[in-house]
């Protein structure tokens, strides 16, 4: 008897499961047409333009900066890891215009 509710149990959470999978994929979510905007603007032609300008402008301050402290720091590294992200999202777009779903 234990075993036989075991199984309808483990029947039932698979019957579960695949409704709410099949849910999942049946309709986009709310907020997926103002990300795919934000990905588009960012990943735009002047998007890139402006993270590599950046990139460049922080690497030279961080060359050439004389005395920087720490927050000058990190402010500039955070800076040079948003326009790697950027400019790198950029490039893959350029060469795959399939990769991004948008």
């Amino acid at each position: 008897m234990k075993t036989n509710m075991n199984s309808i149990a483990k029947a039932q959470m698979a019957i579960l499961l695949c409704l709410y999978a099949s849910a999942a994929f049946a309709g986009s979510m709310p907020w997926d047409g103002p990300l795919c905007t934000i990905a588009n603007a960012l990943t735009g032609k002047a998007a890139f333009a402006i993270a590599i300008a950046a990139f460049f402008g922080a690497g030279a301050k961080m060359v050439w900066g004389e005395e920087l402290t720490g927050m000058t720091k990190t402010l500039l590294s955070v800076v040079m890891a948003i326009s790697i992200l950027i400019g790198g999202a950029a490039i893959v777009r350029m060469i795959n215009p399939s990769a991004v779903s948008c």
